[in-house]
């Protein structure tokens, strides 16, 4: 079956989830006792690591479910009408990696085209669930994330060298392990054309009443139930950097113990400032109930 189009009309997908890939290596500091320990990142790392697949997928042109490539699992794909496509999932692994479950559903809400200035699409995620056969852990995706192409046009046809898209998500479930993480997202991304590598901006796009911290980009509850709010204080930068998208900077904190986390993109091995595509990891650093300040370098 030919989808028509597909890849210049949903190519933008590739660059929406850009955090490091969940398969990070850990390097820590010396922790003094008395450790308040923040949220494992690789829970977000994970999380952002589902939407990328889908968003290769669809960028990508590979629909051949026997593919021993970034997709296996793909059962089959369903295009009624123009505007909605059922992507299914067999549970199945053809590359002793990960096996994935369940069905997304990509529809056009509105506009003709998704390159239409203020087209809405929808992503519905049915029981989405990848499991790393090498860890055996799982994390699983249910709920729907709704994307507006606000200036219209799409990656490979930017107006002005511009393209603005806006997310907006309500009680999307992310389950790490089997234990719920409840997501609320409200962001702006705006990509550019660098040379043959894409420059992508990431900010929050609201604010919450009583939290003290605007440009608030998600909230919601913690596997461990806790309310939580990120603010990207400032803007998450990306590159696609020749083919391996990583943040080369930018700096979010994240509230839900007592004294919060904040994470710093774009730094060496050290911890130190590296704004290029060859930085090493990212930094989070949060206070401990002793009033000790930590901070742990993880690896992209």
């Amino acid at each position: 079956m030919k989808l028509p189009k597909l890849n210049l009309l949903i190519i933008c997908f590739l660059f929406l989830g850009i955090l490091v890939n969940s398969g990070c290596k850990k390097h820590r500091d010396k922790v003094e006792p008395g450790t308040e320990d923040p949220e494992d990142p690789d829970n977000e790392n994970n999380m952002d690591f589902l939407s990328q697949d889908v968003e290769i997928f669809f960028s990508s042109g590979k629909f051949n479910p026997s593919d021993n490539g970034f997709f296996c699992g793909l059962s089959t794909i369903d295009s009624t009408t123009k505007s909605i496509w059922k992507i299914s999932f067999n549970g199945t692994s053809c590359n002793s990696k990960k096996k994935r479950e369940g069905m997304i559903i990509i529809s056009i809400e509105k506009g003709t085209r998704w390159e239409d200035k203020g087209a809405i699409m929808s992503v519905q995620f049915i029981n989405y669930k990848v499991t790393d056969l090498s860890t055996n852990r799982t994390v699983e995706m249910v709920g729907t994330q709704k994307i507006m192409n606000e200036t219209g046009g799409s990656i490979v046809n930017m107006i002005d060298n511009k393209l603005v898209h806006v997310i907006r998500t309500i009680g999307l479930k992310y389950f790490f392990d089997g234990k719920p993480k409840t997501i609320n997202e409200a962001k702006r991304r705006t990509f550019y054309k660098v040379g043959i590598d894409y420059h992508i901006e990431n900010s929050g796009d609201t604010i919450i009443k009583g939290y003290p911290y605007p440009d608030v980009a998600e909230w919601g509850t913690t596997v461990k139930l806790i309310p939580y709010q990120v603010s990207y204080l400032e803007p998450l930068i990306a590159n696609t950097c020749g083919g391996k998208t990583k943040f080369i900077s930018g700096k979010k904190f994240h509230k839900s113990s007592s004294s919060g986390t904040t994470t710093i993109y774009g730094v060496t091995r050290d911890g130190d400032l590296d704004h290029t595509c060859d930085a090493w990891g990212y930094k989070v650093t949060w206070i401990d109930k002793s009033d000790v300040t930590n901070k742990r370098i993880y690896k992209y």
